[in-house]
Order: C-alpha cells, then structure tokens, then sequence
C-alpha cells in the first residue's frame, strides 16, 4: 500500500512536470512578454518565473496542509502531506491553464500591455530637446546622435548600438545593428526639464520608461 501511494505520488509528480511546460508557454508567450535581449528584462523574467514556482508551492502546500487535518485519508500526517502537495498542485495547475485559455479566448492582456498605437501623447510637448544627448534608464547609459544610439548596461558593460530614425516629431525607431534584436518603436509622451516619459514596444504590447536626462541636449 505505501509503495503504491508513492508510486502514485511519483507520477502525479511528473504529470505536475509536465504540465509547467504549457503554463509557461501560455503566460510568457501569450499573456506576459519580456525582450529577453535586453539583459534587464532577462533578470526580470527569471525573477517572475521563480515567483510563479514559489507561489504555486505555497499555495499547494498550505492547502494540503488544511486537507491533511481533516480525517477524511487513512494515512499518518507526513504521508498525507507527501501525497496531496503534488496532488493539490496538479488541480491548481489545471484550473490555471483553463483560466489562461479564458483570458486569451476574450482577449485579455495586462493593463501595462496596452497596444502601442493606444498610447496617447500629452499635450504639445518639445522633443527637439531629447533628441541628441546622454540619458540614464534602468541601469542603462545612452548616448544618442542624429543617426545612432549607443546603450551600456551598467552592471555588465555590455554594449548595444541602434540606428535611429525619427518618424515624427515625438516618435522614432530603434533599428538594431545586431540581428538577434528586434526594431524597437519609441513614443515620447512628455519632457521635462530633468527627465522624459516613453513607451516602447515589447512584443505586441508596450513598456513605459522614464528617462533621465544627464545634459540639456539641444
């Protein structure tokens, strides 16, 4: 009997396994995306994947724990704890794959994933003034000129080096020299005297940046 339980636990086990496959395809490449060719946004999705896996084992944790007091299994409390865990986390797993089908049947997307040609511009603003200079986002340094745009992560000196093209007023492209990157659409929504508000792509959906301006520019 207790080898036929663990046997059972073992399998549940590699069905729960399994089943992480299509609940990371569907979250990551369908609800949530990130450009992982960016190294700030890889760290972020390592950091979203390992929260994903430590909440889905709290959660089935506690809730095993809650069943294992109920008297309604014949086996000694550890053994109900070994059982349940992957037990309950299975059951989770399936109804969150079944609400992730849900959500993009009805087109859900994140609120901070909005399409990019949804974000709205505030009123008139000058961007004549952020178009050349050195500018800080997020552990990156830019150096921006009529043409080019170099980034260096802070953290590992790695170096990144765009073409730019200015479609409007407030609006340009980052074209990437390196083949593995994908073009990059920036709006600019405000400017201020120290710092300007952006939204680029990511995927299908947008990304809003704050900018800090290190010289005056123009």
């Amino acid at each position: 009997m207790r080898y036929s339980n663990k046997l059972k636990s073992r399998n549940t086990w590699r069905i729960v396994g399994v089943l992480f496959i299509p609940y990371f395809i569907i979250q990551y490449g369908f609800l949530k995306q990130y450009d992982l060719s960016y190294s700030l946004d890889q760290w972020w999705f390592s950091i979203d994947i390992l929260t994903n896996l430590v909440l889905i084992l709290l959660f089935s944790a506690g809730i095993s724990l809650l069943i294992s007091l109920l008297p309604i299994i014949k086996l000694d409390f550890w053994s109900k704890i070994k059982f349940l865990i992957p037990t309950v986390m299975l059951v989770f797993q399936v109804l969150l794959l079944f609400s992730f089908g849900l959500l993009i049947y009805s087109g859900f997307t994140y609120p901070n994933m909005v399409k990019y040609e949804e974000v709205q511009v505030s009123s008139p603003i000058d961007c004549q003034k952020i178009k050349v200079g050195s500018f800080e986002i997020e552990g990156y340094s830019i150096e921006r000129t009529d043409h080019w745009q170099y980034e260096t992560d802070k953290q590992t000196l790695q170096t990144g080096k765009f073409g730019v093209r200015w479609v409007s007023s407030c609006e340009f492209h980052l074209i990437p020299t390196n083949t593995t990157m994908q073009l990059v659409k920036v709006k600019v929504t405000n400017v201020q005297p120290d710092l300007y508000e952006c939204a680029l792509t990511l995927g299908t959906g947008v990304r809003r940046y704050k900018v800090t301006r290190l010289n005056n520019g123009r």
